[in-house]
């Protein structure tokens, strides 16, 4: 594998600079195929800027998406609705008043023109099946938000109710980010009285909405007038059954509240409370109603009980389940998932729970669970379902690309089969080339291993990679085992069997290490994800924890304990306004064993656009004496930083970044440090931000840049 790698590197400068124009990020090979007919019609819009005569001519796939369409022309009824859509986003972009003109183009070559003011009813002549439309857009003056002036309003501050209108937050707020539009503003006020409501003002209501619009600027002031009503507060919830009481199998009480706010996602989540109970007693046809009963009036206030009125319907039991779509995936994979069997009482939840739990093999895109109509009338005391599924792409190839200031390009493909043998099993290979570096990836998963709630992996790797002072060349495989808990938490525990090497490393008398080593470890990890967004965090933390146990008892010719631990935390301290801070740590150690036998590749090289980043990849780590980086044995990593947005796609950042290293153990936590403080600039794009950071070295060595630019793409940590 380590000789086809660096066959692969020989090529690498040409490989990728020939690829690099059919890469994108996340580009999936596998794309819907274009309708042939479809394709033959020519829709062409001019006048709305680059970007916006593409989005709007797109507009035509997406509304002749699940049409059967034969001919090679637009027909009337297809170009007036598309031309309709057309004006409602012109519209909703702030041109009010914007001109159309439409060329059509029969198939013989014949043309007329039409003028259009997106008001009237646009007529086609009805001897005209146009081939060809040519749409120029005049967009005449744009409206945005000036002033918006709330009368009425005392739930909410102004600033937070505007951002119901608009998105606020940016330094540079211009009016191209306020478009206006009558409709846009009906949307707007919905959503802000919905606020309202969810807030306890439960008959929260718009009195009026006037806006002047200024003719010569286009600003466009805005009074509305709320009624915002009284607030609406719980005390007591009241269960009523239809002709009866509550059964005894159902565990539910009636509750009392101590000023609980009375909104509707409280009212639902109660409601859905006291359904579930029902659920799992056995009643799937239970039905509810709820309502509001005022208890007493406080002034300002209104004191309610909430009553929830309930049918319950026959209590069943589950007589069997049957699956339909699952094509060849073995039934017993399946049923390994079932949460629910024959002869219980009939819980959908059970069942819901049991569509999630097969939803997460991977298998398949949709499914859903229904009532069996075929034994509908076998025993009106049992039901039994039938679970229907749309099947996934069993083979799916992705192309990648990526790019840092070390590694300059990077680019490479993967590809992934699913549900091998009909069992739900899954394999991958990614191949990665970059300027720097070469890496192969080779992973086969088995999910729930022995019909546990664990999935077992096989993994096979390679990586020849430039650092700064030697060539790491690494090859090997592993054996991983890894349990979740729940969706955003996960243990793993593995063992792994590897070649290290470090190629053109020239020894020092004051850097004993190994440069060439054969590893068996035991590799453990956990970790826990809160973020709300991996590719834009604006709140939530993330921790991982990782421990390697290499051992001559594992297969290995070196004893050596590696452990790392890292923790981010990201807040909003106000609409556009973000802060973020990690801490990492991180030690390698021959504990039981000599202290060169610590392989180079485990050693520690901080540094670059993840790391420290006024410092290129391996550049913030100890020196030798012949100058080279040996790498360190301990450190610890703060960073802190400020994210502003300027604009909705751009944002600016300032940093910190404070690093404590030690190139021995024996100089626990570290005996030399280093220091950046820097800025950048952030670029919103579908994979992640495109970062241009400079950092500049405070507290530095002398062998250190003063400061470094660097560009990448994705979030620092």
């Amino acid at each position: 594998m380590i000789k086809f790698l660096k066959y692969w590197r020989l090529r690498r400068n040409w490989m990728v600079v020939l690829l690099l124009p059919v890469f994108s990020p996340a580009l999936h090979a596998e794309v819907d195929p274009v309708d042939d007919d479809l394709s033959e019609r020519k829709f062409k819009v001019s006048g709305y800027g680059l970007f916006g005569n593409r989005t709007l001519s797109r507009i035509v796939p997406l509304l002749a998406t699940g049409e059967d369409i034969e001919e090679s022309v637009f027909s009337h009824s297809f170009l007036e609705n598309l031309l309709l859509l057309v004006h409602a986003r012109v519209e909703s972009d702030g041109y009010l008043n914007p001109s159309y003109e439409i060329q059509l183009k029969g198939l013989q070559g014949q043309s007329t023109e039409l003028l259009w003011d997106g008001r009237g009813w646009l007529e086609i002549p009805i001897s005209w099946d146009p081939h060809r439309v040519d749409l120029r857009i005049g967009r005449g003056l744009f409206n945005y938000y000036g002033d918006i002036e709330f009368e009425g309003l005392h739930a909410m501050d102004a600033d937070d109710a505007i951002g119901y209108f608009y998105p606020g937050g940016f330094v540079f707020h211009t009016k191209g980010y306020r478009p206006f539009s009558p409709a846009s503003l009906r949307t707007s006020s919905t959503h802000f009285l919905d606020e309202l409501r969810q807030r306890g003002y439960r008959n929260a209501q718009l009195l009026d909405a006037e806006y002047t619009i200024n003719e010569s600027s286009g600003e466009v002031d805005v009074v509305l007038k709320i009624d915002e009503g009284r607030l609406h507060r719980v005390k007591a919830l009241e269960i009523r059954v239809r002709n009866g009481e509550v059964p005894d199998a159902v565990d539910i009480d009636e509750r009392e509240f101590q000023n609980q706010v009375l909104s509707a996602d409280w009212q639902r989540q109660q409601v859905r409370r006291v359904i579930n109970r029902f659920y799992e007693a056995g009643y799937p046809d239970v039905a509810s109603r709820s309502r509001v009963e005022i208890v007493e009036e406080r002034g300002v206030e209104v004191i309610c009980k909430l009553i929830l009125e309930v049918e319950p319907g026959p209590r069943l039991q589950f007589s069997g389940l049957r699956y339909e779509g699952h094509g060849r995936t073995r039934e017993g994979i399946l049923n390994r998932n079932l949460m629910v069997q024959e002869g219980d009482w009939f819980n959908p939840l059970l069942l819901e729970e049991s569509r999630s739990g097969i939803g997460k093999l991977g298998i398949f895109s949709r499914s859903r669970v229904m009532t069996d109509e075929e034994d509908l009338d076998t025993d009106p005391a049992q039901r039994s379902v039938v679970m229907s599924f749309e099947q996934n792409r069993r083979l799916n190839l992705s192309l990648l690309l990526g790019y840092s200031t070390y590694e300059m390009i990077r680019g490479g493909f993967e590809v992934e089969r699913a549900n091998l043998w009909g069992r739900a099993h899954r394999d991958r290979l990614r191949m990665i080339q970059s300027f720097k570096s070469s890496n192969v990836q080779y992973t086969y998963t088995m999910p729930e291993f022995f019909g546990e709630d664990l999935s077992f992996a096989v993994e096979g790797h390679a990586l020849v990679r430039d650092e700064i002072s030697f060539r790491r060349e690494e090859w090997g495989s592993e054996v991983r085992l890894t349990k979740e808990f729940g969706s955003r938490t996960q243990a793993s525990v593995g063992y792994r069997l590897e070649k290290l090497d470090s190629r053109r490393f020239l020894m020092a008398s004051d850097s004993p290490t190994r440069v060439e080593s054969r590893v068996g470890s035991l590799q453990l990890s956990f970790s826990r994800d809160t973020r709300d967004n991996p590719l834009y965090p604006s709140s939530g933390t993330q921790f991982r924890t990782d421990l390697e146990l290499g051992s001559e008892f594992l297969g290995a010719d070196v004893t050596y304990q590696r452990f790392n631990i890292m923790i981010s935390h990201h807040r909003t301290l106000r609409p556009g306004l973000r802060i973020h801070s990690r801490i990492a740590h991180g030690f390698a150690a021959t504990w039981g064993s000599d202290a060169e036998d610590l392989p180079l590749n485990r050693r520690f090289y901080p540094g670059g656009v993840n790391s420290i980043r006024g410092y290129r990849p391996g550049v913030a780590s100890p020196v030798d004496s012949a100058g080279q980086y040996i790498g360190a044995e301990s450190f610890i990593l703060t960073q802190a930083e400020i994210e502003q947005d300027l604009s909705p796609s751009i944002s600016g950042v300032l940093f910190i970044d404070y690093l404590i290293f030690a190139r021995s153990i024996g100089d626990y936590p570290g005996n030399e440090s280093l220091l950046t403080l820097g800025t950048g600039l952030r670029y919103r794009t579908i994979v992640g931000p495109l970062r241009v950071e400079g950092g500049w070295n405070v507290e530095r060595r002398e062998i250190d840049p003063t400061y470094k630019i660097q560009i990448s793409l994705g979030f620092p940590f």
